[in-house]
C-alpha cells in the first residue's frame, strides 16, 4: 500500500510529513527514516515529523531527526505539522477570545477570526498550542532554561558562548557577524564538545545587533542532521533568550539563510517564558511512498 505524504518548508527547513494516526509509520526502522532525509539517495529532508492520535489533544507530534533519531522537539517542524494538521486534516478551530496566543500579539490586517486557525497538540516535551492563517504558523514553545555560560576550547580556538534548554539543547555564540564564522567545520567540533552533554547541542551563531530592517541574522548547525540547516525554530528560541538578557525585547526577528523567524517571549529571570515561534510555512509536494 503507498504511503502518502507532504514534503513541507518551515523558513528553509524542510520536512516530510505523515499522517501516522492509522499507525502506518509503527514498523519504519530509524534506518529507514535516515534513508528517507538523505539528499542525494531519498526524498531529502532535515527531519521526519508524523501526525499522531492523542487522547487529550487535537495530535501528537513525532519528531525524527534526519539521522533517524527521535528528538524532544523541533520548532518549525511544529509548525509545519500545525499547518497540516489544521488545513489539510481538519483538526483546527476557528480563533476565539480564549484561544492561546502570545502576549501583545494582536490578529494580522485584513485576517478575519475564520480565516485564522488555532490548535492544541503534544509532543515528548509537552503540550504546545498553535495559531495560523494564510501561509503563516506560530507555535508555543514553553520557557527555556536557565542559561549557563560557558568559554570551549577547540581547535579552531576559544568560543565563548551560552549553553540552554528550549525543546532540545542548543549552545548559542554572539558574533559580529555570523556570515564570517566557518560554520560547518566548527560546528560540527562544537555540538559534541563534552561540556554540552553527553547527547551534545544545536550550535548557533547570532549577530550581536540587528541589520537595517531590524532582523538578527542567526546560522544553526543541528545535531541530528550533522550540518548548517537553512533554519532552526528552536534555535532561534534559544538565541531570542541570550538576546533578551542583552536587552533586547519581545518580539525579535532572527534572519536565518531560509526567511525570517519572530520569537514571541516574556521576559524571566536568567530565561525567557511564553515562547512563541511565528514564521511561513509551505507545501512544496506531495508524493507517496511505495513503502514506509
Amino acid at each position: 500500500m503507498n504511503t502518502p505524504f507532504l514534503k513541507m518548508t518551515g523558513a528553509g527547513n524542510d520536512f516530510l510529513v505523515f499522517d501516522d494516526r492509522k499507525g502506518d509509520c509503527a514498523g519504519a526502522s530509524p534506518q529507514r527514516w535516515a534513508s528517507l532525509c538523505a539528499r542525494r539517495t531519498g526524498v531529502g529532508a532535515d527531519g521526519i515529523v508524523l501526525l499522531c492520535d492523542s487522547e487529550r489533544y487535537d495530535f501528537r507530534m513525532v519528531f525524527i531527526n534526519a539521522d533517524g533519531a527521535e528528538a524532544e522537539m523541533c520548532g518549525n517542524g511544529a509548525r509545519c505539522l500545525a499547518w497540516a494538521a489544521a488545513v489539510e486534516n481538519g483538526l483546527g478551530r476557528e480563533v476565539t477570545i480564549d484561544s492561546p496566543r502570545p502576549e501583545g500579539w494582536e490578529m494580522p490586517e485584513g485576517i478575519g477570526t475564520k480565516q485564522a486557525w488555532s490548535i492544541s497538540f503534544e509532543a515528548r516535551d509537552g503540550r504546545h498550542d498553535g495559531l495560523g492563517w494564510e501561509r503563516q504558523a506560530m507555535v508555543s514553545l514553553g520557557s527555556s532554561s536557565d542559561i549557563k555560560d560557558l568559554t570551549l576550547e577547540t581547535d579552531e580556538g576559544v568560543v565563548r558562548g551560552a549553553l540552554l534548554h528550549v525543546g532540545v539543547p542548543h549552545f548559542v555564540s554572539l558574533s559580529d557577524d555570523p556570515e564570517t564564522v566557518p560554520l560547518d567545520r566548527i560546528g560540527l567540533r562544537l555540538r559534541s564538545h563534552e561540556r554540552l552533554g553527553p547527547a551534545g547541542a544545536n550550535v548557533s551563531y547570532v549577530s550581536e545587533e540587528p541589520d537595517s530592517e531590524g532582523a538578527y541574522h542567526i546560522r544553526t548547525f543541528e545535531r541530528g542532521v550533522e550540518a548548517e540547516t537553512l533554519s532552526c525554530g528552536t534555535g532561534a528560541a534559544a538565541a531570542a533568550a541570550g538576546l533578551a538578557r542583552q536587552g533586547a525585547s519581545s518580539p525579535l526577528s532572527l534572519r536565518g539563510r531560509g526567511g525570517i523567524l519572530k520569537v514571541y517571549f516574556t521576559a524571566g529571570e536568567g530565561s525567557i517564558e511564553d515562547i512563541w515561534l511565528e514564521g511561513p510555512v509551505r507545501v512544496i509536494y506531495r508524493g507517496e511512498l511505495a513503502e514506509i
